[in-house]
């Protein structure tokens, strides 16, 4: 969980196949910041905004990749968690 003064997010611990949704993915924290950023931007637009918001958006989709083939291996192993294809990228 992340806790401070003013923001609180509960993460997803454990599968949802296993455990059911009990907190939020990155994905679900990403479309929130760009929601707000989204409205900030109609009240004052600024070019540092646009820039930010195509940064959500390309972090969006990646997690929207990682998930779909995560769930395409996870459907041909038959095994939830069988995409570990990122060992390689967390040194």
């Amino acid at each position: 969980m992340i806790k401070d003064e003013y923001i609180k997010v509960k993460w997803q611990e454990g599968t949802i196949k296993e455990v059911g949704v009990n907190g939020c993915q990155v994905i679900d924290v990403l479309k929130f910041v760009k929601q707000h950023l989204n409205k900030l931007d109609e009240q004052q637009p600024r070019p540092e905004n646009k820039f930010t918001i195509t940064s959500l958006d390309n972090a969006i989709h990646y997690q929207e990749m990682r998930y779909h083939n995560y769930e395409k291996a996870s459907s041909i192993n038959n095994v939830e968690g069988a995409f570990d294809n990122n060992k390689k990228y967390m040194k």
